[in-house]
């Protein structure tokens, strides 16, 4: 796993005050495709890159979460874990996906593709086997 880390700080001034603001990125990537964290203060924004037939997540968390397409083509597959409840969403560019807490989800990629997830506080994860398998599937064959 190639792991990169970039640290960068900026000083401004704001009507004679100092302004501290620390911007922190990593990326990870393997054969799935990358994972760029950029971290600006407290808030963090997730750009997600997607090989042509990949698998992502297979998980749920413990608040909803966002999802914005930024190209490509991504196949959404939501499990509710208590009703067995399924639906699957084909999704294009500038598409907003919400994703309720406690609903699992793993996406697909048709295409080559890129969609960005904001964090806004902490967020806890659970894998969802049925689908977390299929993404260790993926990458065991890869």
């Amino acid at each position: 796993m190639n792991k990169e880390k970039i640290y960068a700080s900026i000083k401004s001034r704001n009507k004679g005050s100092k302004l501290f603001r620390k911007i922190t990125s990593k990326k990870i990537s393997d054969p799935r495709g990358s994972t760029f964290k950029i971290k600006v203060d407290k808030q963090e924004i997730l750009f997600l890159h997607m090989h042509k037939g990949a698998f992502r997540g297979g998980h749920y968390h413990n608040r909803k979460t966002t999802h914005i397409v930024i190209y490509g083509n991504i196949i959404f597959e939501f499990v509710d874990p208590i009703t067995m409840e399924r639906n699957i969403l084909e999704t294009k560019p500038m598409d907003v996906i919400q994703i309720p807490k406690g609903i699992a989800h793993l996406l697909k990629a048709n295409d080559e593709s890129l969609f960005l997830e904001p964090i806004n506080d902490k967020i806890l994860t659970w894998d969802y086997a049925p689908q977390r398998n299929k993404v260790l599937k993926f990458l065991k064959n890869e």
